[in-house]
């Protein structure tokens, strides 16, 4: 029996949907950028207060500033090599290419926020402008998200409003590090676990 014409539009849709987005983004990519995040949180809660403990309050912030760099440097490179290794691995459990169009659209897309963010906050260090670090991280990342989620699975748009939200609260409340831990650390855990429970 042939099929009607709307099935087969509706086939062709679907099978267009799936190589123009990569949907096999694993959820545990996220969990574990989520508790990379929650560890770099509480190193970055344990090196200020060391600072505030082991100097004067008017001393220069230089040394702590270096500290929460490479702090934040180290928790970026995990989470980023985490998330691609948990990705690799269930694109090599179901044996299909991992850099196909999709992919490199997903990360030229989450890349380019992603970069200009990171040379926007290299100029904050440089000009000794260091109010509003952890705004500026929660608005690129989450520019980044909502940029690559028209290439990917649906709940990393939401992801990324969440954290551009999370980046206008805290540009108005402070509480950087409250609000680093909900972005980078609770957030990523859940929309990893939505993917991952989604998806199965």
């Amino acid at each position: 029996m042939e099929n009607k014409p709307s099935e087969t539009l509706s086939d062709i849709r679907r099978l267009m949907e799936r190589s123009s987005r990569f949907s096999l983004l694993s959820g545990y990519s996220l969990v574990a950028a989520g508790v990379c995040g929650i560890i770099g949180v509480w190193e970055a809660h344990l090196a200020i207060l060391a600072h505030q403990h082991t100097t004067a309050p008017a001393a220069a912030p230089e040394g702590l500033v270096d500290r929460l760099v490479l702090i934040g440097t180290v928790t970026l490179a995990a989470a980023m090599g985490l998330g691609y290794l948990f990705t690799w691995l269930k694109v090599r459990h179901k044996q299909v290419s991992l850099w196909d169009a999709a992919a490199r659209k997903v990360a030229v897309n989450f890349g380019i926020p992603l970069f200009t963010g990171g040379v926007f906050i290299c100029g904050m260090i440089y000009y000794h402008q260091y109010h509003f670090f952890a705004t500026a991280c929660l608005l690129f990342y989450g520019l980044a998200m909502v940029n690559a989620s028209h290439y990917t699975v649906r709940p990393i748009r939401a992801l990324g409003l969440v954290e551009i939200l999370l980046g206008f609260i805290c540009l108005f409340t402070g509480n950087a590090l409250v609000w680093l831990l909900m972005g980078f650390g609770v957030m990523n855990v859940a929309a990893g676990l939505v993917i991952r429970y989604k998806k199965n």
